[in-house]
């Protein structure tokens, strides 16, 4: 719950308060799963203000112009106030990112393990695609410094690595590597390189390398080499935090001098990969959980390698496997379909998993469930559940392969009702959204090759749940379920306010089935319920609207009938058009109805349809004799 919370809850005044104290908490209970949420968050949040005034008490420079608040602030009395407005300013983030990264080192240099390992797992999982940046070499400034003395404009080339701007994701997974930096900006850097030319603006074919001798830059870099990111970083802080510091609210004492140990493997970029290695379970949970292609490929690489990797692909159980097999990255793909050539002879006549894999993301899994379904496929199509999840998945690259397997089985008529019940019982529990209702879609077609004969026996309760669904597609169901009645049973069976909602669905196929049941309704009961009929004549579909006009053409020769969709006609006309040219297709229906009755109609209507706002621009004239 708390975790929702933390997502959703604004890093600004007044709720920054309780967010310091969460992470207070979370420190000195060592929770790695808050502690990694919150350095995340501190790392990807923007500074709700940055703080340009100083703290110093002697300071004259302590009031700071706010546009919010119309004036200027003196910010530090303004944070020394229970009630301050002011929160997580630039220098406050910095210091949470800061201690943040102190904790992780501090667990490496106790030795523990244990909880280095569950806060760098909790810390990664955060981390998604979105926050991803790749390598890049650019100019910090398009724009040339001009130097008077050579006359010309110099340039700072730098070459940034992948993810240059994430803190502890760098510090976890590249902290001995020992060509990364970090500048005063928190963001990693590989080299920088001084360039000069005679132009202001920065073209790269037209700028020449300083000289190494002269180029500050690439002397600094090359004093720094030996150094590690986790050395450099901490050097960086020391830089940063030098001066202005922020008031510390967690307590716990930091030291500042650390050098990574001679036990920690250099061959290797992340940090304490000993510890990593130590419990490659972490590895699994990263696959699991992580959102980031890149720390998933940091996970399946090295457990894939471990000499112990054998003996976890057997101890991955079978959902966990489908989990791994439906992830958006191929590495937890990989580890998934690893797991199931592991133990494939205990699992390919397991229905349910089978048919899951045949559905799963993974391709090499799918060719997996296809090649053994092919080789006992009368053993597949005798199990419902089989069937059920066959059903209810919209996977493009199966549905071929299903379809083909659907139309093969001849299923009896008590499994055909079995399957029938369980995928309609799942879908009337879909939630609506997007996936959902393709879900939807290719059950119902599929029901519709194994399944349709026993349509007409669904109760009226499940029709009535289906149509009330906010999933169109079930909607759909609905109304082929309600023409497989009609086939069996009488179509008055089914109210006609029901074919009234099938007929006002903005779905076409349902309008057409609701069409089709409306004229298969008897001519009688029509006109008994002719004067509710005409009101769908205001429907905004022209199919629906052509055909009641069509039924009432069955009705010629029964004037009370004809007076109504008259008077009807009329009142349509004398308001906005529900679709493109609905007026001239009520005027040239109208005008042939009057030709015979024209001394039937009423002057008044004539006069209010002439007066009508509706039809003012549009000429509307009856011939007269």
């Amino acid at each position: 719950m708390i975790e929702n919370v933390l997502w959703q809850i604004p890093f600004e005044s007044p709720y920054f308060r309780s967010i310091r104290a969460i992470y207070k908490l979370a420190r000195f209970r060592d929770d790695a799963q808050i502690l990694g949420m919150l350095a995340f968050l501190f790392e990807k949040k923007a500074s709700a203000f940055n703080r340009t005034a100083s703290l110093d008490k002697e300071s004259w420079n302590q009031d700071q112009y706010f546009y919010q608040f119309g004036g200027y602030v003196n910010v530090r009395k303004e944070l020394s106030n229970n009630e301050s407005r002011l929160a997580f300013s630039n220098f406050t983030k910095l210091y949470f990112q800061k201690n943040s990264f102190y904790y992780l080192k501090d667990l490496g240099k106790q030795n523990k393990a244990k909880e280095y390992i569950r806060f760098a797992v909790n810390a990664l999982i955060q981390y998604s695609d979105a926050d991803y940046t790749s390598a890049n070499r650019r100019p910090l400034s398009t724009y040339g410094t001009y130097d008077w003395q050579s006359s010309r404009y110099h340039y700072t080339v730098v070459d940034f690595p992948e993810c240059y701007q994430s803190l502890l994701l760098t510090s976890i997974l590249f902290g001995n590597d020992t060509t990364r930096k970090m500048d005063s900006k928190l963001q990693f850097y590989l080299k920088k390189e001084e360039f000069w030319s005679s132009d202001y603006y920065y073209q790269e074919n037209k700028v020449t390398k300083v000289d190494s001798g002269t180029n500050k830059s690439s002397v600094s870099s090359e004093k720094n080499q030996q150094q590690g990111a986790l050395d450099n970083i901490i050097s960086t802080f020391k830089n940063i935090f030098g001066s202005n510091k922020e008031k510390q609210t967690v307590t716990q004492p930091i030291q500042e001098n650390f050098v990574i140990g001679a036990e920690s493997n250099f061959s290797r970029p992340e940090l304490y990969p000993e510890f990593w290695d130590a419990m490659p379970e972490a590895y699994i949970q990263l696959l699991m959980q992580g959102k980031m292609d890149l720390v998933m490929k940091f996970a399946y690489e090295n457990l894939s390698v471990h000499a112990n990797y054998k003996d976890l692909l057997q101890r991955i159980e079978p959902e966990m496997m489908i989990l791994l097999l439906n992830k958006s990255s191929k590495y937890p793909q990989n580890l998934g379909f690893d797991a199931l050539e592991k133990r494939e002879t205990e699992l390919r006549q397991n229905e349910s998993f089978v048919a899951l894999v045949l559905v799963s993301e993974n391709e090499k899994a799918r060719n997996w469930a296809k090649m053994n379904i092919e080789n006992n496929t009368h053993y597949f199509l005798s199990s419902t559940d089989f069937l059920t999840i066959l059903m209810m998945n919209s996977r493009r690259e199966s549905n071929e392969f299903i379809n083909n397997l659907l139309q093969k089985a001849s299923l009896s008529e008590d499994r055909q009702k079995a399957v029938l019940g369980k995928v309609i019982i799942q879908l009337i529990a879909l939630e609506s959204n997007e996936e959902n209702d393709k879900i939807a879609d290719a059950a119902t077609k599929k029901l519709k090759i194994t399944a349709s004969s026993n349509f007409s026996e669904i109760s009226w309760d499940i029709i009535a749940q289906l149509l009330t669904s906010p999933l169109n597609n079930n909607r759909f169901l609905a109304s082929e379920i309600l023409l497989s009645k009609s086939r069996k049973y009488p179509v008055t069976d089914i109210p006609l306010s029901i074919i009234e909602l099938l007929l006002s669905n903005e779905n076409e196929s349902i309008r057409e089935n609701g069409i089709s049941l409306l004229k298969q309704y008897p001519k009688e009961e029509i006109g008994n319920h002719w004067l509710q009929l005409l009101q769908l004549l205001s429907s905004s579909h022209k199919d629906v609207v052509e055909n009641i006009l069509s039924l009432n053409d069955q009705f010629e020769s029964q004037s009370e009938i004809q007076e109504l969709t008259t008077g009807r006609l009329f009142d349509v006309l004398m308001i906005e058009q529900k679709f493109e040219n609905s007026h001239q297709l009520f005027r040239d229906y109208l005008g042939k109805m009057v030709e015979k009755s024209i001394d039937k109609i009423p002057v008044k209507w004539i006069i209010r349809l002439i007066f009508a706002n509706s039809v003012k621009k549009s000429a509307f004239r009856f011939r007269t004799a």
